[in-house]
């Protein structure tokens, strides 16, 4: 399962790094300021009843898009 794992993600980041070259080396690149927001649940393990050990999960973000490859964020969760 892990090999299963690890080869797929080096397909995802091959296919990632072949669709960046073809970019247009013309266009000027232009930063910009991106918002996450997500939510969910999680699960705990333990030893209640399924029903008693989900607990909400959100997490709010921020960054900026440094070049067309890199960019920062600073994600807070709970």
């Amino acid at each position: 399962m892990k090999k299963i794992l690890l080869i797929f993600t080096s397909a995802l980041a091959l296919m990632a790094s072949v669709s960046m070259n073809a970019q247009n080396k013309a266009d000027e690149f232009n930063g910009y300021v991106f918002l996450d927001i997500r939510g969910g649940i999680g699960q705990t393990a333990g030893e209640s009843t399924f029903g008693k050990l989900i607990s909400p999960a959100a997490s709010i973000g921020v960054g900026y898009q440094i070049t067309p490859v890199w960019a920062v964020r600073a994600d807070f969760s709970g």
